[in-house]
């Protein structure tokens, strides 16, 4: 997206965002010199890291688990690259909002880009907290407002209470699925209302990763049922389409899932991420119906391996958990910890817990 480059249309943004570094002035300190952003700003804060749920500069699945809604990862700098405006037409409703920001960031080795209004800096700060006066007022340039900008999202950023606020999350379109070792890099993230039947309810946060679609519950941060890209897999949009302007239809083999954006840009925004979804998985099913019917062909060298009985399994299980280095993944309906993972054995070496504690010991 292309900065401005005209003098007019340049002027006019100073004087539309330059609100940023007033909106918050007028509270009886209209001649102070200094204007605080943040009530009580911390530039070296630390935050702390629970080992359990996190490596390095990713979380691990157990953190999915938990459902502390938490998104960024402690410690790990969030910083805004940089911010460029261009002026849209999206008719009276937006008249009072005609500047589309969009911001690149960075999360460790993460990097994505999400598309904002001015309001929506103006809710952000709303929802944290009050705007306390703390930077000098500077002389209008071209990139003032950008930097002005900029910079109250760094020091958000740089605050762990305000970075941990679900408001924060939503502006940057993140939650505790972004940043997960082993799972993709989302696409796309946010608020859509999911239809029920015949009507929309209830706003539900949902995420684009790279062969599937999910949502989740936003109090809850519960996931529910994944939609993979399967070879049925079918983006329909509009009113005849989805029911609804603004309405998107989502189709596969299993279910069907409808859901409907608040405004004509996110759902042209939400269509093209579900379109490059479509194109870039196709290597992840094909046109022929598949075995079984599944969603995914036969694939030749993959490191699954068949097993004809208990035995076998188990002492594969056994052999798997030894060599563990960060983290032991395990999901049951009704695991005895003194199952005995090698038969027949003379001493209990190799019962279950046994085995979880010499691993826990060395790593």
């Amino acid at each position: 997206m292309a900065g401005l480059t005209k003098s007019d249309a340049v002027g006019s943004l100073v004087r539309h965002t330059t609100g940023v570094a007033d909106f918050a002035i007028h509270v009886g300190h209209q001649n102070r010199t200094y204007m605080e952003y943040l009530p009580y700003p911390d530039d070296n804060f630390h935050e702390i890291v629970d080992e359990c749920i996190q490596r390095a500069q990713t979380f691990t699945i157990e953190h999915i688990h938990r459902r502390s809604g938490q998104a960024f990862v402690p410690n790990v700098r969030v910083h805004i690259r940089s911010i460029t405006a261009e002026r849209t037409h999206a008719g009276f409703t937006e008249s009072l909002n005609p500047y589309l920001y969009c911001i690149k960031i960075e999360h460790g080795a993460f990097q994505w880009s999400i598309y904002k209004r001015y309001r929506d800096f103006h809710d952000l700060h709303k929802a944290l907290m009050h705007f306390s006066i703390v930077q000098r007022r500077r002389s209008t340039s071209d990139l003032e407002p950008y930097l002005i900008l900029a910079d109250y999202l760094n020091k958000v950023l740089r605050h762990p209470k305000f970075r941990a606020h679900q408001a924060t999350r939503k502006f940057f379109d993140v939650s505790c699925l972004s940043f997960i070792n082993g799972l993709s890099f989302s696409r796309k993230e946010g608020y859509l209302l999911n239809r029920s039947k015949d009507d929309y309810h209830g706003r539900q946060w949902f995420i684009i990763k790279d062969s599937y679609v999910v949502y989740m519950q936003p109090d809850t941060h519960e996931i529910r049922f994944p939609m993979l890209v399967d070879r049925n897999f079918q983006i329909l949009s509009g009113l005849r389409n989805a029911g609804a302007h603004h309405g998107i239809k989502i189709i596969n083999l299993q279910r069907t899932l409808v859901v409907k954006c608040e405004t004509a840009r996110d759902c042209e925004e939400w269509l093209q991420h579900l379109k490059n979804l479509t194109e870039q998985a196709n290597g992840f099913f094909g046109s022929k119906v598949n075995q079984f019917n599944s969603y995914a062909p036969i694939r030749e060298n993959q490191l699954a391996h068949w097993f004809i009985n208990g035995k076998s399994y188990m002492e594969a299980v056994a052999k798997a958990l030894l060599t563990a280095k960060d983290e032991v993944f395990i999901t049951d309906w009704w695991l005895s910890p003194e199952i005995m993972m090698i038969r027949p054995m003379d001493d209990e070496t190799y019962r279950l817990d046994n085995i979880l504690g010499r691993i826990a010991v060395k790593c």
